[in-house]
């Protein structure tokens, strides 16, 4: 019978060996779950922190647009009030830097509340057509004076320089 015996020590071996096999095999496996189970963990995360932060940005898009708005309309009223005082948007655009094209528009955008003068001068398209013909180039704008295009106390303040 020692071949008996030898068989069943061969299984008993073979048994144990693949008990710890599959042991190692399921460890593995728990060990693989557990990671996943992090990694879907974090990509929530990752997912609530990607929204906080598109919040954030609309938050501060929304502000912008409302700090701006403010400032803008304060902006316009000012140009609107140089115009109705006489400076011509040509003389405005020397003066301020704008382009002619956002220099209107920020005039037409100015409200129009009967109180400022530009609301007794009459409609923001109305007040900017007396110089609004297209003058050649390096020719002053309708109505300008010979300095360069500029109304003649805008061209002294310009002759005089700064602080005078």
């Amino acid at each position: 019978m020692p071949r008996k015996d030898a068989t069943v020590k061969a299984r008993q071996l073979a048994r144990a060996k693949l008990s710890a096999h599959l042991a190692a095999q399921r460890k593995r496996e728990q060990a693989i779950e557990a990671d996943l189970a992090v990694f879907f963990d974090t990509d929530a995360a990752i997912s609530a922190a990607a929204a906080q932060r598109d919040a954030a940005i609309a938050k501060a898009n929304d502000d912008y647009a409302r700090a701006t708005e403010a400032v803008t309309a304060r902006r316009a009223d000012a140009l609107a009030r140089l115009r109705a005082n006489g400076q011509t948007v040509a003389a405005l655009t020397e003066l301020t830097g704008l382009p002619q094209r956002q220099l209107r528009a920020l005039i037409a955008s100015a409200p129009d509340d009967g109180d400022s003068p530009a609301a007794s001068q009459g409609s923001a398209p109305d007040a900017m057509s007396t110089d609004t013909a297209a003058a050649p180039k390096g020719a002053p704008a309708k109505g300008a004076s010979g300095a360069g295009g500029k109304e003649p106390a805008v061209a002294a303040a310009h002759e005089a320089g700064p602080g005078s």
